[in-house]
């Protein structure tokens, strides 16, 4: 009975070193190459500011309009 526990045992782990080096191969492939992550967080972090500013100027842009326009305060700038 020990033997047919041990051979239970052995497939366990062989099934989870399987499984652990399909986890390795799928993130060789995803993220293995360095130079393309570091490629890909570069662009995000260019898309990232671009659009940060793109929003900071139309909510500036509208601030102006409202503080000005609809207001009608001065500004002091």
């Amino acid at each position: 009975m020990a033997g047919h526990a041990n051979v239970l045992y052995g497939r366990d782990n062989a099934r989870c070193l399987t499984e652990q080096e399909a986890e390795l191969q799928e993130f060789d492939r995803t993220r293995g190459n360095a130079d393309q992550s570091i490629e890909s967080d570069r662009g995000f972090l260019v898309l990232g500011l671009c659009m940060f500013l793109s929003e900071a100027v139309f909510f500036w842009v509208a601030f102006k309009k409202v503080w000005f326009g609809w207001l009608g305060m001065p500004g002091w700038w």
